[in-house]
């Protein structure tokens, strides 16, 4: 195994993973470095490099190198990082930086566990990976896509003019503002109280927040938010998918397109017909009786008033569909990504 190695004037690609080289030299050529799983407590400028991959090494800073576009250091010891004025890709996740710099450059950024506290606005970035750090705020990026904040200390977000999918949960967001081009939104376990139209979201989850009241989105598909104050909800003319155990939801509308309806633990009285539903969950409400639903499959409401002729004429639900109605799982996990938790 490898514990040192010499200037090579001619090289231009240096490949030695797993050995144990604690430094190297300036290579004059030198445009590729690949030394994951080494020793490597520092390394110098190489005026050539382009790629530097040393995940799993004890560096603990990194100099400018002048021509380096690619970066990629998890699982060392870096507590900063300078200015790369050629960056475009920058992975340090599982480091100890606590702060980081504009990079001119730079379009993807990965930072996940660390202990980052702020960031700067990046004139380039379209995808930050902040997950499990100690962001208190966050500035507008104006030209970022994703967003992965998930396990910070976030209170507040500023409207993202680019921005498509966005992933908070364990944050201390009371609100959030409309942004013009979201199309997901995650935001577990935080302390919204409400939240706006978001005129292009397709898919919304906020399980164990504060909501009370929630208003109509023009294209959302998925509304997921068990543990809230709901006591109402609108039509929303493109949902499938509602799931909201443990709410104080006394009423539902007509859903023109939901075909799955998951609602334990609220104060339903009635329910309406539903064209186009498919399973039905409400476990635990106050239904006296309950309509005809022409597509329904599996009804459960164990813990209710309800008759059992009151669900005898379902056109498409079988005798085994009924039975059971002990325990049936909220299918949201099988939905939910926990990547970035």
């Amino acid at each position: 195994q490898l514990t040192s190695f010499p200037i090579q004037p001619k090289m231009e690609s240096f490949y030695a993973d797993n050995n144990q080289l604690t430094s190297f030299p300036i290579q004059p050529k030198m445009e590729s470095f690949y030394a994951d799983n080494n020793q490597l407590t520092s390394f110098p400028i190489q005026p050539k490099m382009i790629t530097c991959i040393v995940a799993n090494n004890q560096l603990t800073s990194f100099p400018i190198q002048p021509k380096m576009t690619h970066f990629y250091a998890v699982n060392n010891q870096l507590t900063s990082f300078p200015i790369q004025p050629k960056m475009m890709n920058f992975n340090a996740g599982n480091n100890q930086l606590t702060s980081f710099p504009i990079q001119p450059e730079m379009t993807h950024f990965n930072a996940g566990d660390n202990q980052l506290t702020s960031f700067p606005i990046q004139p380039k970035m379209i995808e930050f990976l902040g997950h499990n750090n100690q962001l208190t705020s966050f500035p507008i990026q104006p030209e970022m896509i994703t967003c992965i904040v998930n396990n910070n200390q976030l209170t507040s977000f500023p409207i993202q003019p680019k921005m498509e999918s966005f992933y908070a949960d364990n944050n201390h967001l009371t609100s959030f503002p409309i942004q013009p081009k979201m199309e997901s939104f995650y935001a577990d376990n935080n302390q919204l109280t409400s939240f706006p139209i978001q005129p292009k979201m397709t898919h919304f989850y906020a399980v164990n927040n504060q909501l009370t009241s929630f208003p109509i989105q023009p294209k959302m598909e998925s509304f997921y938010a068990d543990n809230n104050h709901l006591t109402s909800f609108p039509i929303q003319p493109k949902m499938e998918s509602f799931y909201a155990d443990n709410n104080q939801l006394t009423s539902f509308p007509i859903q023109p397109k939901m075909t799955h309806f998951y609602a334990v633990n609220n104060q339903l009285t009635s329910f309406p017909i539903q064209p186009n539903m498919q399973s039905f969950k409400g476990n635990n409400n106050q239904l006296t009786s309950f309509p005809t639903q022409p597509e329904m499959e599996s009804f459960y409401a164990l813990g209710n008033p309800l008759p059992l002729e009151s669900i005898d004429d379902q056109p498409d639900m079988f005798d085994t569909d009924i039975i059971g109605l002990e325990t049936v799982e909220n299918p949201y996990d099988d939905y939910k990504s926990d990547d970035y938790d």
